[in-house]
């Protein structure tokens, strides 16, 4: 009589199941980055969290990568923290600059460039809210867009003050040394004041 095990041994041989999708990452320019996680993974929600000046930062590296690459940038932004006068010439050309209302609309305006398939880098600026009111957001949302992501090609980045992106497949902790003294550095998209901690990695 057929064991349990030689039974699922010969399903095995006769049903192999798809073979496992090598993932890609999107090299971000940041050495704390791409050396400790290889970049950001696309298809997938990452989700940077940490203070104003540094998500600045990583924002700034993350729009200087795409446009090297050559491709195109969406960032949400409801709270208009974006400064175009700090953009060298040419990326705004590749950037569409989203400014909803509030939280629900930047949301659902990530769900809508997702569902474009065309950008391969969305960026979602939420920093100006507290972790209380990012967790009244709908987890259902969250989902949703991890959904879209994991079916398209593209990156997709929330930025927070604190950690509350629970469907993130990636976090990552940002800091900045140094101080004010790296403002004038983030104009010219220096990134070596940026210290990033791999606080959660999710495996699909």
């Amino acid at each position: 009589m057929a064991t349990i095990e030689s039974l699922r041994s010969l399903i095995a041989e006769k049903f192999p199941g798809p073979a496992p999708v090598e993932e890609t990452y999107f090299r971000t320019g940041v050495e704390a980055v791409d050396g400790e996680v290889g970049g950001l993974p696309r298809s997938a929600l990452t989700e940077c969290a940490g203070s104003m000046a540094s998500g600045a930062l990583m924002r700034h590296a993350l729009i200087g990568a795409v446009v090297r690459e050559g491709g195109f940038a969406a960032l949400i932004d409801p709270a208009v923290g974006f400064d175009p006068c700090g953009c060298p010439e040419g990326w705004l050309e590749r950037l569409l600059w989203v400014q909803p209302r509030d939280a629900v609309q930047s949301l659902a305006a990530a769900d809508l460039l997702l569902r474009d398939g065309n950008l391969p880098l969305v960026l979602v600026d939420l920093m100006h809210l507290g972790r209380r009111e990012l967790l009244r957001l709908p987890m259902a949302v969250w989902h949703r867009l991890q959904r879209l992501v994991e079916g398209s090609v593209a990156t997709l980045v929330v930025f927070t003050r604190e950690p509350a992106v629970e469907s993130a497949r990636l976090r990552l902790l940002l800091r900045v040394g140094g101080g004010l003294g790296l403002q004038g550095e983030l104009r010219e998209g220096l990134c070596v004041g940026l210290g990033v901690r791999v606080e959660r990695r999710r495996v699909m």
